[in-house]
């Protein structure tokens, strides 16, 4: 199984995600004062890993395909959506802006809101993006590495988080020099 959470944000209690070894995920959210009673997510079965971040969350599913919800949506979050422009996906990372890693090497990306509506996911390949072997991401900002050991970034970078000694955003993924 796996376990996962994401950090409390606005003072309320994170939502608390498991993956049990059949392959279904269950949540739970703890309460001040009362236990809280795990609850399964009906859309989310035959999952092999799931990943929450920055209140977003992604399963990918025994048959490659990947689910994305907002598990941050207070007591009643919307149910989990099929990410659509997805294939042969090996790898999974949520966070605001999530990504996939397909087995060919390349990277597609979407955003965690769901294309501004809820249950609504469509993922973008990254641009000039091959043979990569992991993928990260974190605040809006993506990280990728590739198998000749050098790291591409793109998205947010208004403190520096690109690497390219700026403070612009940058849409094209590009090395770090």
């Amino acid at each position: 199984g796996q376990l996962c959470t994401y950090p409390i944000t606005s003072g309320g209690f994170p939502w608390v995600h498991a993956l049990t070894r059949e392959g279904d995920v269950w949540k739970w959210r703890p309460e001040q004062g009362e236990n809280a009673v795990p609850v399964r997510i009906p859309e989310l079965s035959g999952i092999v890993e799931i990943s929450i971040g920055e209140g977003y969350g992604v399963a990918l599913r025994n048959d490659r395909t990947v689910m994305a919800w907002h598990p941050g949506s207070g007591f009643t979050p919307p149910p989990p959506a099929q990410v659509q422009g997805l294939s042969s996906v090996v790898a999974i990372v949520a966070g605001v802006r999530s990504a996939a890693l397909l087995a060919d090497g390349t990277v597609a990306t979407w955003f965690g809101r769901g294309d501004r509506s809820p249950g609504k996911y469509t993922a973008i390949p990254a641009q000039g993006l091959t043979r990569i072997l992991k993928v990260a991401t974190g605040g809006g900002t993506i990280a990728a590495l590739r198998d000749d050991g050098t790291v591409w970034t793109w998205g947010v970078g208004n403190r520096g988080q690109l690497g390219n000694g700026d403070d612009r955003h940058r849409l094209v993924p590009a090395p770090i020099k």
